[in-house]
């Protein structure tokens, strides 16, 4: 499991170094007994937005809190305007999901595993939004996929797009505006795969889990998607 704390202003990067080693508590996201199972660099990772460090050692008990969202650069920002990758990645894992390839999830007496595809990190969606609802924390829509931007090949449906509330594109999303793209990254809500594995006992009875992906959105893309990670951010 890697937590990542993405995008971090120069002071508070500089701070968090400083207490590498140390014991830390992160908020807004809680994982209890689970595992992942994924080819790659690690099996989990979790974008972080606020956190909070607790010393240990001579400093027990102290803690330093970066949940000041000033803390954290907000995407597109100044001159950094991110991108994502476009169809020629995501239409072959959206498309490999609708033929029951990976997302399968099966327990046993202590653990739930969730099958994952090795995969990039940002991505950028030519979308139409079917309906949305307040969750907690936030916005929850369901969006259909397509592949060109003219939205004609439909490559996936009933994809659940998260936002965070209170940030611009949550507005958005829970206007009359008609979203056409969107900007974010993947992930998989485990506390979904969680509760569908009940009964499937061993990897022979994994079940498919395809409504476990979310799409967590961070804005509307402002550029082209890029084709390789040389040009990514």
């Amino acid at each position: 499991m890697v937590a990542e704390p993405v995008n971090l202003a120069s002071t508070t990067k500089s701070s968090a170094d400083a207490l590498d080693g140390e014991a830390a508590t992160f908020e807004g996201i809680r994982v209890s007994g689970m595992k992942a199972t994924m080819p790659g660099r690690h099996p989990q990772a979790i974008h972080i937005t606020c956190f909070s460090f607790t010393r240990c050692g001579p400093s027990r008990g102290a803690g330093e809190n970066f949940s000041d969202p000033a803390s954290i650069h907000s995407m597109g920002s100044g001159t950094a305007i991110y991108r994502g990758y476009g169809a020629s990645k995501f239409r072959p894992l959206l498309e490999s999901l609708s033929n029951e390839e990976w997302l399968h999830v099966y327990e046993d007496d202590t653990f739930v595993y969730v099958e994952l595809r090795k995969a990039e990190n940002f991505y950028q969606l030519p979308v139409t939004e079917n309906d949305r609802h307040d969750v907690s924390g936030g916005i929850e829509a369901t969006v259909a996929v397509f592949s060109d931007q003219g939205h004609h090949n439909q490559v996936l449906s009933g994809l659940h797009v998260i936002a965070n509330a209170g940030s611009d594109i949550s507005g958005r999303l829970n206007s009359a505006d008609n979203i056409r793209f969107l900007l974010g990254i993947f992930s998989v809500n485990l506390r979904t795969a969680e509760d569908l594995p009940r009964g499937h006992q061993g990897q022979d009875k994994a079940a498919f889990a395809p409504s476990a992906l979310e799409f967590f959105a961070y804005g509307v893309p402002l550029r082209r998607p890029v084709a390789s990670s040389s040009g990514s951010r």
